[in-house]
């Protein structure tokens, strides 16, 4: 985020969904869950958040993605486990 912006309502989407999700990585979880956290973003924008996230694993945090696009979670997850409401978890590598 640029230092000039000094406002939350001077970002951009992708930025105010990195800072929400910032709020949780200063408290250090062991995990982070998103909903389909890439809807609504251009590739650029994707990719931007994509790498944030990233930075996240590195810093020892999982990252879980709930999302109905599968085409979105084989895009950016290592490891997909697939359900029906909860049930018959089916894990796709």
């Amino acid at each position: 985020i640029e230092k000039s912006i000094k406002y939350p309502s001077e970002l951009g989407y992708v930025e105010r969904k990195i800072l929400s999700v910032y709020r949780w990585e200063i408290a250090r979880p062991d995990t982070i869950l998103l909903e389909s956290p890439y809807w609504g973003m251009d590739l650029k924008e994707s990719d931007v958040f994509h790498r944030y996230l990233l930075r996240l694993t590195k810093k020892g945090i999982r990252v879980l993605i709930f999302s109905k696009s599968l085409a979105e979670l084989r895009k950016y997850c290592n490891k997909i486990v697939m359900t029906e409401n909860g049930y018959g978890a089916v894990t796709l590598v």
